[in-house]
């Protein structure tokens, strides 16, 4: 059902999974374990992205943070034989997700392609990574109001009137949380990026005022390259667990999909 990522132009990556949050949204869902140890169905999330990603993985590096110890022992005991690191951010020091990706860049191997995804975003489907022409290309991971299962809310979209099958011009950014029904292709938390020294070079360059990954990373991150070189990758089913009460819905709907 979750299905596993391929390149099929046998590009590896680098993965990232942001997981160091502290969980404050979770209530008593994590008061004792990070929220990427949450279990849904048989396995734990975190399970669910190394499991897909596992084939393209040159290298999966976790960025941990609430309750470091637990994940790193967990995944240390049960995946040794994957090449994994940590970015082991104190939780003083986790203030956003483009610090905490930054972070992660640091044991990137440039030579790589670099696949950001969060630990509390499941997607099903969608494995082929994007490519064109035997060329491996960016993606960005979509969802419409066509997507099922636990959506989320989203505070960016992309524009794609700029060119049909091509990256937008612009990243639209939203005031608050909107619903997908209320916004067209809403961004989800997972991004594909083919030239991580380009990546870290914004990352870099960032690093005291950046807020948002979206925004302060990866927007200026794409449009530094060609709009072809960039994909829009549309999402079928995604459950996104950012509370205690999604977390719930996500466990209902993964029984009922069985």
């Amino acid at each position: 059902m979750l299905g596993q990522a391929y390149s099929p132009v046998g590009r590896k990556y680098n993965v990232i999974i942001l997981a160091g949050g502290a969980g404050s949204r979770m209530g008593n869902a994590s008061d004792y374990i990070p929220k990427a140890l949450s279990k849904i169905g048989h396995q734990r999330a975190i399970d669910y992205m190394i499991d897909k990603y596992a084939g393209v993985a040159g290298k999966f590096i976790i960025g941990t943070g609430y309750h470091s110890d637990l994940l790193e022992s967990y995944l240390k005991g049960k995946y040794s034989s994957l090449p994994m690191c940590f970015s082991r951010e104190g939780v003083e020091q986790v203030k956003n997700n483009a610090r905490s990706t930054t972070l992660c860049l640091d044991a990137a191997d440039s030579r790589l392609g670099t696949i950001i995804v969060f630990c509390d975003l499941i997607m099903l489907n969608n494995n082929c990574l994007p490519c064109k022409n035997d060329k491996a290309l960016n993606g960005i991971y979509l969802a419409t109001s066509e997507t099922n299962g636990n959506i989320g809310n989203f505070r960016h979209s992309i524009n794609l009137e700029y060119k049909e099958n091509s990256c937008p011009g612009f990243v639209e950014k939203h005031d608050g949380l909107q619903d997908i029904d209320e916004i067209p292709n809403g961004i989800l938390g997972t991004f594909v990026c083919d030239d991580t020294p380009l990546l870290k070079r914004f990352a870099y360059g960032c690093w005291d005022i950046a807020n948002d990954l979206t925004e302060d990373i990866l927007l200026p991150y794409w449009l530094a390259q060609e709009p072809s070189d960039t994909l829009p990758i549309y999402v079928a089913r995604v459950y996104e667990f950012g509370n205690e009460n999604d977390l719930r819905k996500v466990r209902e709907l993964w029984e009922k999909s069985k």
